[in-house]
């Protein structure tokens, strides 16, 4: 068989909107980096093919469709000598990382890699902006909800310590285990909000992938509609810490 794929990846038919929701990832992507002058795009220590062509792309797509001068960079080495000659035949302008860490930028790009992890480059006090999605929490696709759907919270909890860690709060009308308007998730999404704080947390219904649990306009009312939140609480947590975080912002045409 070699590499062929398996039956259950050539049985799998296409999404339809698969194109589209690249697209939308891709304009997210762009209106982020947008407004900055320089990036670095940091692959991994020791970075394999798969890192340095990614950190490449990206940086290409950076300087070339959001203006933004970017250099990808690389901690550690590259040392097979297939990969050696890789980089010299493409001609890809790739760089230590020891080369550009003290030129100045205000964008940093991580590709399979992250700080504290043993395997990341910049000094300490590079911290990206970090976001846990859905609480960290394991979220059904369908019903029921676990029997103890907030057993994790404790872990997530400990990351509020990081000043650079933030939260989205999504999905999480799955996690009840009562109908509309899922009272019963409120005690601990403050347990969140609190640690948080509301300029650290972003709400988000998760769908479609909520869809055989609940209706969009279910997921949006059920913060609506409660007197756990007030209208100024609202206003961070359904949109404005969400905008400045990733620099969103109306698009112009």
């Amino acid at each position: 068989m070699g590499n062929a794929p398996s039956p259950r990846e050539t049985d799998r038919p296409p999404e339809a909107s698969a194109p589209f929701v690249l697209r939308d990832r891709l304009r997210q992507l762009l209106q982020v980096a947008k407004g900055h002058q320089r990036a670095v795009v940091l692959t991994h220590d020791n970075p394999d093919p798969d890192a340095v062509a990614s950190a490449c792309g990206l940086a290409h797509l950076l300087t070339h469709a959001a203006g933004v001068v970017a250099t990808p960079a690389y901690g550690g080495i590259i040392g097979r000598a297939e990969n050696k000659a890789m980089l010299k035949v493409l001609h890809l302008p790739i760089q230590p990382v020891s080369r550009i860490e003290h030129q100045p930028r205000d964008l940093i790009c991580l590709v399979d890699t992250q700080p504290e992890v043993g395997n990341y480059s910049l000094a300490s006090s590079e911290l990206p902006q970090l976001v846990i999605d859905h609480l960290g929490l394991s979220q059904p696709r369908d019903p029921p909800a676990p029997p103890r759907p907030w057993a994790e919270l404790p872990t997530l909890l400990a990351l509020a310590a990081h000043a650079n860690v933030a939260v989205k709060v999504s999905g999480l009308c799955t996690l009840s285990h009562e109908p509309f308007p899922y009272n019963d998730i409120w005690d601990p999404i403050w347990r969140v909000l609190d640690a948080f704080g509301l300029d650290r947390c972003m709400w988000g219904t998760d769908w479609t992938r909520t869809f055989n649990v609940l209706t969009y306009q279910q997921g949006v009312e059920a913060f609506r509609v409660t007197d756990r939140l007030s209208d100024s609480d609202r206003v961070p947590l359904m949109g404005a810490t969400l905008k400045r975080i990733y620099q969103w912002g109306p698009v112009k045409a």
